[in-house]
């Protein structure tokens, strides 16, 4: 299992480096605070058939998942395993420690 800290994916983020930003949160904490370019696909509807619907990915494209303490995205990056994706990432502490650590004036919530 791989896992990613807020500084690495702030690095990743501006090097424009190729990869995609799975946001697993739902919809409601979206609107609270969210990471630029961040693909939603909330726990409660999360179909990793339907996600490459979303967006041109391989198996082998970099996903990094996050949600709010990074326990979901975790839930969500196994599923992921399972239909044969390789190169996932969970971000350490999800979007709260993004704002804590990188965003300061991004919203902070439960």
């Amino acid at each position: 299992m791989k896992t990613m800290n807020v500084y690495d994916l702030k690095k990743k983020i501006d090097q424009k480096d190729h990869y995609i930003l799975l946001d697993v949160r739902e919809e409601w904490e979206r609107e609270i605070c969210a990471l630029p370019h961040s693909i939603s696909m909330p726990m409660s509807v999360f179909d990793p058939n339907a996600l490459t619907s979303y967006c041109t990915m391989t198996p082998t494209t970099p996903i990094i998942l996050y949600c709010h303490h990074g326990v979901r995205s975790m839930h969500a990056l196994y599923m992921l395993e399972e239909f044969g994706f390789t190169n996932l990432y969970n971000l350490e502490g999800g979007i709260h420690q993004w704002a804590q650590n990188i965003d300061v004036k991004m919203a902070i919530y439960g």
